[in-house]
């Protein structure tokens, strides 16, 4: 199982994805989050077909469209959370920490 923690910023919401691979395609998805929309929208997730959120046809893909209906905030980190947690999951990627960073104006 790989397991991601996200830190939403200044909303201070919390959330704890997990992946596990159940077939070469296939993945079982929990999510917990101090979010009430993030936590609405992992219990509707269940499983999912990795390929399809992860494709070339990602943007019209049911787990893109579920993140646009229950996250109310479009730039709320969790969806990445969960596609960087299943490209790990199922070997498509390294785990490695991905970061934004913010500058005051030099």
């Amino acid at each position: 199982m790989t397991i991601v923690e996200i830190d939403a910023g200044s909303c201070g919401f919390k959330t704890r994805i997990g992946a596990s691979k159940i077939d070469s395609r296939n993945v079982s998805i929990s999510i917990s989050s101090d979010c009430e929309a993030v936590e609405k929208w992992g219990d509707q997730i269940g499983s999912l077909n990795w390929t399809e959120c992860l494709g070339k046809n990602a943007f019209s893909s049911q787990t893109f469209i579920s993140a646009a209906d229950y996250l109310k905030h479009p730039p709320c980190p969790a969806f990445i959370g969960l596609l960087k947690a299943i490209e790990v999951e199922q070997r498509a990627s390294l785990p490695a920490d991905a970061m934004i960073r913010f500058f005051q104006d030099e």
